[in-house]
């Protein structure tokens, strides 16, 4: 076998079936990288050394890139309703209204920043972890049209991850079994500007990447340890436009501006699939 790795089977690898006089012979080979592998059959001969097949050949192709499927979809046409699984959010009392931007029906946020106040919705943690795997990979998306993007506002946040524009960058956090590993940002008043739409996508893959991306175009990534997937807390609030810490309110970090169309997906999220939201 040789392509993305190689190694040679003996005769011992192989298991032997026999149907009517036929001969069948078996091996398994587990490779650990993707790409292109050539198995080639070299010689086959029985004990009586009758020839069988030689010098035989195929080349197949291996991907085990993440498949990813739609776990919540809130389209926010004027309710925080959830088209996929029924994961309804659940909004503050106030500081919040639907209004018409996008060729429909979006949700204002009065937040300023670092404030106590402003409006948000939360998503129930136990509700969404019915779809997402604890520990596993995982995709947020979303619009956005900030109204102020220099000082420091969440667009999305969540005990696994965070998306959020601090003092004029677009940022991806992970807080995965509470500690703050790493931060991808790329500057916002280039890539998310204040008064237009932008569409803002994490991913984050445990054990290899998370990639923080902007109408398409991959802008910040770093790498993911082994712990870093989804996950829920007693602590933190899966919220919409708010921090979320409910230990602290100091700490609440209000967004201001629109939002629309939040997704969560299970898996981690290819460029091309991302092109196509």
């Amino acid at each position: 076998i040789t392509g993305a790795a190689s190694t040679v089977l003996t005769e011992s690898a192989f298991s032997e079936t026999t149907n009517g006089g036929i001969y069948s012979y078996e091996a398994t080979y587990g490779a650990n990288s993707d790409g292109d592998y050539t198995a080639g059959l070299t010689e086959a001969a029985d004990m009586s050394g009758n020839d069988g097949a030689n010098a035989e050949s195929v080349t197949l192709s291996v991907d085990t890139t993440t498949s990813t499927t739609l776990a919540l979809r809130h389209e926010l046409n004027g309710d925080f309703s959830d088209s996929v699984n029924n994961i309804t959010g659940e909004p503050a009392s106030d500081g919040y209204a639907f209004v018409e931007d996008r060729g429909g029906t979006v949700l204002e946020l009065s937040g300023s920043g670092m404030s106590t106040s402003g409006g948000y919705y939360s998503i129930p943690q136990d509700e969404l972890a019915d779809y997402l795997a604890t520990g596993g990979p995982f995709t947020i998306a979303q619009w956005v049209k900030p109204e102020n993007n220099e000082g420091w506002e969440m667009i999305n946040s969540a005990p696994s991850a965070s998306i959020n524009i601090r003092y004029g960058n677009i940022r991806l956090n992970d807080f995965a079994d509470g500690t703050n590993q790493f931060v991808a940002e790329a500057d916002a008043d280039e890539y998310v500007p204040n008064n237009e739409w932008s569409h803002v996508v994490g991913t984050v893959e445990p054990g290899e990447a998370a990639e923080l991306y902007v109408d398409g175009e991959l802008v910040a990534s770093d790498s993911a340890g082994e712990n870093r997937g989804f996950s829920t807390s007693d602590t933190l609030t899966q919220a919409v436009g708010y921090h979320g810490d409910d230990n602290d309110g100091s700490f609440d970090a209000h967004f201001a501006g629109r939002i629309d169309d939040v997704r969560f997906y299970s898996g981690a999220m290819q460029p091309d699939e991302i092109r196509t939201l």
